[in-house]
C-alpha cells in the first residue's frame, strides 16, 4: 500500500513536470470558443470603475469629503450607538434637505446608504 502511494506520488510529479507553467500559457488556451471568462472579466472591470467613481464623487459641488466616506461614517454612527432606521431617515433627510446645499447626493434614506455602501462588497 506504502509502494502504490509513492507511485501515485512519483505519476502525479511527472504530470506536473509536462505541464506548462500557467503563467506561460495564453488566456485563450482557458476561454475556449466561449469567452464567458473574458465577458466576466470586463464586467467586473466596468463594476470596479463605477465603484471607484462612485467613492470618489463629493457630496456635494466643492466638497472636500466624498459621498461614500460620508456614508460609511454615517452608518458607522448608526452602528456604534445602535441608531433604528426611522430615526437615521429622519436625519438623512435633515442633512439632505436643512443643512447641506441644494445640489447634494446625501441619499433620502438608510436604506439607499446601505444600497451604496453594498455595491463594494
Amino acid at each position: 500500500m506504502v509502494v502504490e502511494a509513492f507511485a501515485t506520488i512519483d505519476g502525479l510529479q511527472h504530470l506536473n513536470e509536462q505541464q506548462t507553467p500557467i503563467k506561460d500559457q495564453p488566456l485563450e488556451d482557458y476561454l475556449g470558443n466561449d469567452n464567458v471568462i473574458l465577458e466576466t472579466l470586463t464586467r467586473f472591470e466596468i463594476l470596479f470603475e463605477t465603484m471607484i467613481m462612485k467613492a470618489s464623487t463629493p457630496l456635494y459641488k466643492g466638497s472636500s469629503t466624498s459621498m461614500l466616506l460620508t456614508m460609511l461614517l454615517l452608518l458607522n454612527l448608526r452602528t456604534t450607538h445602535v441608531i433604528n432606521n426611522a430615526l437615521m431617515d429622519e436625519l438623512f433627510s435633515l442633512l439632505r434637505k436643512e443643512l447641506l446645499p441644494k445640489e447634494n447626493k446625501m441619499p433620502t434614506s438608510t436604506y439607499e446608504a446601505f444600497k451604496l455602501v453594498r455595491q463594494l462588497d
